[in-house]
């Protein structure tokens, strides 16, 4: 586990570079799901339009959440 606190005397402080290299991570997690999710929505939008049949989705709550 990182070290986001550095110890001085009697006092704590945050150690910068520990939080950009976890914050860096995150972002780069982050980035890589949000551009699979892009793809998965292109190619379920594609699916809609070249498919002939109207579709009914609806969630847990039985509610209209899009229709084709």
């Amino acid at each position: 586990m990182k070290k986001f606190f550095i110890k001085e005397g009697n006092q704590y402080r945050i150690n910068p570079q520990s939080v950009n290299e976890e914050l860096d991570t995150f972002n780069s997690e982050y980035q890589f799901k949000n551009k699979e999710l892009l793809e998965i929505n292109d190619d379920l939008n594609n699916y809609f339009r070249s498919n002939i049949n109207g579709q009914l989705f609806i969630n847990n709550e039985l509610l209209l959440m899009k229709l084709t």
